[in-house]
């Protein structure tokens, strides 16, 4: 697992809450998070390094 892969990692359990809160639902709320990711890994320069990274995790879900 790359660096990048193991610090996005950490911040899932944290945007899948974030997003079933925001949603109203699980369902939904993981549909915005896998959205998010594939946005992540499509353009890995989006996640910020260290504690910039749950930031700009936060940033992007809110763009999508």
């Amino acid at each position: 697992m790359t660096n990048q892969s193991a610090e996005l990692t950490q911040h899932i359990h944290y945007l899948r809450r974030y997003a079933r809160a925001l949603s109203g639902s699980q369902e939904r709320g993981d549909k915005y998070v896998s959205f998010c990711l594939e946005t992540l890994i499509a353009e890995p320069g989006l996640l910020g390094r260290g504690p910039a990274s749950r930031l700009s995790v936060s940033k992007l879900f809110h763009k999508i």
